[in-house]
């Protein structure tokens, strides 16, 4: 079963960033939360993180030491704290983290199914 236990979110920095490096910031917070999340509740149970951003997931398939300070300084981050084969891609349509991020009422947000539980194939169903 898959639920939402907790969510963290930051908004864009006044300074203009890529979409790219936005993506990059929103999986170091991820990973860290978990890793807190984790150490908070005693869990030893395995984690996958999920990013709809296939350049993300190139960083963090690489050396850290091969980009500039920016992105180096995120992708150790999360090299320290998760291993790359704990990270997978997701489409941007099945991606729960698009949904407060595109805009959704509250009224909307109390009813949705891949907020609070996750997309489709989690549950071994078919998002076709």
């Amino acid at each position: 079963m898959t639920r939402l236990l907790c969510s963290k979110s930051r908004v864009a920095p006044l300074k203009r960033q890529t979409i790219p490096r936005l993506e990059l910031c929103a999986a170091v917070l991820g990973a860290q939360l978990a890793s807190k999340i984790k150490i908070d509740l005693q869990l030893t149970c395995p984690t996958w993180f999920w990013t709809d951003s296939e350049i993300v997931l190139a960083w963090i398939n690489s050396s850290s030491a091969a980009f500039n300070t920016f992105v180096a300084n995120r992708i150790a981050i999360i090299q320290e704290i998760t291993q790359a084969e704990q990270w997978r891609h997701v489409s941007s349509r099945c991606n729960p983290a698009d949904v407060l991020s595109r805009g959704i009422s509250p009224t909307a947000l109390k009813d949705c199914t891949l907020w609070f539980c996750g997309p489709l194939f989690l549950h071994g169903k078919d998002t076709t």
